[in-house]
């Protein structure tokens, strides 16, 4: 099933959802799809099909925020039909105004207030032109007559929904349980839930995310310690059995650029140990996870990485295998591209689980190789901590 596929099945076991009543489903394929057209998203070269992509992304993770919080699906299911409902403001129902603006005058509690307006203006004409106040006042006994037509009700739209969230959606469907805090280091679990987590964690943590750069490719990589210490793959600091001679690393808005020196490497589990030079002020760094008996299959996982050179950016997905059976690695959902690797494996307390270091994932099955779609896999945490341990290197 190729990805356009996927998509139009997740969109669809949506709608069903959410004409069944059964927000769970709902939330999760809204979810999928915003994730998989995201993706999608970032395979284009059309800036125009990116940015449509980009915009229906934002559109159902709205909805998908609603399905989770608001009670009422038969108005949300109306909502769906609106075409671009994350476009509009909250000046949304100014198109009404042209119809009360003028069927107010005649409204009986209103109606002294527009004749004083018109009184101080009629005052300096009255010398000049004598009958204009018997023509303004022959048509205003029809006035109340015409105003009496019903407003016509009007669906909500998404973002009014969303607006009324807070007012009328019951406190125990807002608030979902927190994910318990793994041990080992400091908690710097982001508190969001729904899907909101994703852009908190990303906002948080960039800053100890950055773009491995080389001689002739990038990468991704991230600090383990304020003085410098860099893990990244060992891949992207190689070139073929070779160190990368011109080694460095950036920051993703381009504006610090420094020099990295390979301290260890592991060619087994593809870990690289770098030491950044000249750092001016501390970096802050990502906690790794010293339990990994808490990472369980179907955790939610994100990545931030430079796939493809366009910037530093999340991935999401599920891990499958916390250690599969072949190799040892994690494998998880997340559709990654290159120039991901490298990148951190988080989980939503904001622990690094991993290192990403592989798009596709694949099993030989006599002289066949398969590739598994839409399974990346990188190195357990609790395999680095190995490795840093023989180093010495204490995190």
């Amino acid at each position: 099933m190729g990805y356009r596929d996927a998509a139009e099945k997740y969109r669809a076991d949506m709608f069903i959802a959410i004409e069944k009543n059964d927000r769970s489903a709902g939330r999760e394929n809204a979810i999928a799809y915003a994730t998989l057209l995201r993706q999608m998203a970032g395979m284009l070269d059309s800036y125009t099909d990116r940015a449509f992509l980009t915009r229906e992304a934002d559109k159902y993770e709205y909805i998908a925020a609603i399905i989770t919080k608001w009670g009422r699906c038969d108005e949300l299911f109306r909502a769906l039909n609106d075409p671009a409902p994350h476009l509009k403001t909250k000046e949304e129902p100014k198109p009404e105004a042209p119809i009360t603006s003028k069927s107010e005058p005649a409204r009986g509690e209103e109606k002294p207030v527009a004749p004083k307006r018109r009184a101080a203006k009629s005052s300096a004409e009255s010398a000049a032109k004598a009958p204009a106040p018997s023509v303004a006042a022959a048509p205003k006994p029809a006035a109340p007559e015409a105003v009496t037509p019903p407003t016509p009700a009007i669906s909500p739209s998404l973002g009014e929904l969303i607006a009324g969230m807070s007012a009328t959606s019951s406190p125990k469907k807002v608030t979902p349980p927190a994910p318990s805090a793994p041990s080992g280091g400091s908690e710097p679990a982001v508190s969001s839930s729904g899907i909101e987590w994703i852009a908190d964690a990303m906002e948080k943590y960039i800053g100890s995310v950055w773009i491995v750069r080389t001689g002739h490719s990038s990468g991704t990589g991230f600090f383990i310690s304020k003085d410098g210490l860099f893990l990244t793959n060992r891949h992207v600091a190689y070139e073929n059995e070779a160190p990368e001679p011109n080694l460095w690393i950036e920051s993703d808005d381009g504006k610090k650029r420094y020099p990295a020196k390979i301290l260890h490497v592991n060619k087994t589990y593809d870990v690289a140990l770098l030491q950044i030079l000249g750092l001016i002020a501390d970096v802050p760094a990502l906690p790794l996870l010293h339990d990994f008996s808490t990472v369980r299959p179907g955790c939610d996982m994100m990545i931030i990485g430079n796939g493809l050179g366009y910037g530093l950016a999340p991935i999401t997905g599920t891990v499958k295998y916390p250690k599969s059976k072949k190799g040892g690695d994690m494998i998880y959902t997340a559709l990654t591209n290159n120039g991901d690797s490298g990148s951190p494996v988080l989980n939503r307390a904001g622990y690094v689980i991993g290192i990403h270091k592989s798009t596709t994932n694949a099993k030989i099955v006599g002289d066949t190789r398969i590739e598994a779609k839409g399974m990346s896999n990188a190195t357990p945490v609790c395999e680095i901590l190995k490795l840093l341990d023989g180093w010495g290197v204490k995190i």
